[in-house]
């Protein structure tokens, strides 16, 4: 049989217990402190908060009063010039009536201008072939002329006026059409 342990004299035992009690009272003294930091935290992070709070709580009254200043210096200068101009409440009353009349007016013209539409379709190439050069200064253009020649004639600013509108329009479906004709392969022609 095995020898047994050796016994545990008093002594050793007493200092053995010794050793948990301080092991005991270290980790109470541990947690204690650990206590006291977090709630040191906690009231640093309150006053922290609180400071904050007055902070925007003043920035909100300072805010209020720069507000409060501007309205008053607004109402100020509006009295100031109430006399300067000749506006009061008939002149608001009087310019409500003139937007009415004014509306009247552009309503009767539009009824007006569209019950004389179809006429003014046939007047509209007369009058815009009067205000262009007189037919002796007009410029011609031979419809078998090239492309370059044609849009030269087109892009010139001297001769925008010598030309009627749909003479332009021509000329310009032609161009397209030998732009189109005259394409390489590659883009599809």
């Amino acid at each position: 049989r095995a020898p047994s342990p050796p016994r545990e004299t008093s002594e050793e035992r007493r200092s053995k217990e010794r050793r948990q009690e301080e092991e005991e009272k270290r980790r109470e003294e541990e947690a204690a402190e650990a206590d006291a930091r977090k709630k040191a935290e906690e009231e640093e992070n309150k006053r922290r908060w609180a400071e904050q709070e007055a902070r925007w709580a003043e920035e909100r009254r300072l805010r209020e009063e720069q507000r409060k200043l501007e309205a008053d210096r607004q109402n100020q200068r509006k009295n100031k010039l109430k006399g300067a101009f000749a506006m009061d409440d008939d002149g608001e009353e009087e310019e409500a009536e003139r937007a009415r009349d004014l509306a009247e007016r552009q309503k009767r013209k539009t009824r007006d201008s569209a019950a004389a539409a179809p006429s003014l379709i046939t007047i509209t190439p007369v009058t815009s072939s009067a205000l262009s050069l007189p037919e002796s200064k007009r410029v011609t253009i031979d419809p078998n002329t090239d492309a370059i020649s044609l849009r030269a004639s087109l892009a010139d600013p001297a001769a925008a006026r010598t030309h009627n509108p749909g003479e332009v329009a021509e000329h310009f479906r032609r161009l397209s059409e030998m732009k189109r004709k005259f394409r390489s392969a590659e883009f599809g022609g």
